[in-house]
């Protein structure tokens, strides 16, 4: 069995929109039940235009590489995490960032303490994924029956992660455009150099699948047929500069 290194001190946040009382109670109560708490840090909310102030959204560069203009909902979901990385980035201390539509197993402390004893090393440790089809690779065993992984493709999602101080650094230094929804750009690590690292099993899932504030009220945007092919050219080769990336940087 590997031995686990010391534990750095943790912050904890839960995104969370002031009109979602209800998330937020539901939240409070699954990390309770799990013997855990967390800080709410408020969210953007598009429908109050706040995302307005905070913007770096390019829609010029959206259209070009995704095919697509961004909802106001999923630049607003952008700017509540763009905000929580510079608090990161600032305070010194990694941290445990949640969104408020999670169900947490019985053993996602144990999970969070494995994620918290390589934080240093690795910058950017995911404990939640929408894609259960994005097939992860395991790198080593970790405690019991938990592994490290990193996955080369990307997993979706931006429930639950842990971020250090310097991997929120590097995230804000690349993000000056925005032209993709948050979770496309965590997973885009030959931009900004942080793999998608994971502790599995996963011991956290989404909760409302068939709720989320990011699509609530609006309308999916049909893509034309040469909107289409530029959105697939551009993730061919974006698959292409991930596979070149981890040639470069082997993961161990």
């Amino acid at each position: 069995m590997a031995s686990t290194p010391p534990a750095q001190a943790l912050a904890s946040y839960v995104i969370n929109l002031d009109r979602a009382t209800e998330r937020w109670e539901q939240t409070q109560e699954g990390l309770a039940a799990v013997g855990l708490a967390a800080e709410r840090f408020p969210a953007i909310d598009a429908s109050r235009t706040q995302h307005e102030t905070v913007s770096r959204y390019d829609e010029a560069a959206s259209r070009r590489f995704q095919g697509a203009p961004q909802t106001p909902a999923t630049i607003a979901c952008f700017a509540s995490h763009y905000l929580l990385w510079r608090k990161i980035a600032s305070s010194g201390r990694p941290a445990l960032v949640l969104e408020d539509d999670l169900a947490y197993h019985a053993d996602f402390p144990r999970a969070l303490d494995l994620g918290r004893s390589i934080i240093a090393d690795r910058h950017y440790v995911r404990l939640a994924v929408l894609s259960q089809g994005r097939t992860p690779r395991v790198l080593r065993s970790l405690d019991g029956d938990y592994r490290l992984a990193y996955y080369p493709r990307r997993p979706m999602g931006s429930q639950a992660y842990l971020l250090s101080p310097s991997g929120a650094e590097r995230l804000l230094r690349h993000a000056d455009r925005w032209r993709e929804p948050v979770d496309d750009y965590l997973d885009a690590y030959w931009r900004h150099g942080l793999l998608s690292y994971a502790i599995l099993p996963l011991r956290a899932e989404h909760r409302d699948a068939g709720h989320s504030y990011i699509q609530s009220g609006t309308q999916a945007y049909r893509r034309s047929p040469a909107e289409q092919l530029r959105f697939k050219l551009h993730r061919r080769l974006d698959s292409l500069r991930g596979r070149l990336w981890l040639l470069r940087n082997r993961p161990r």
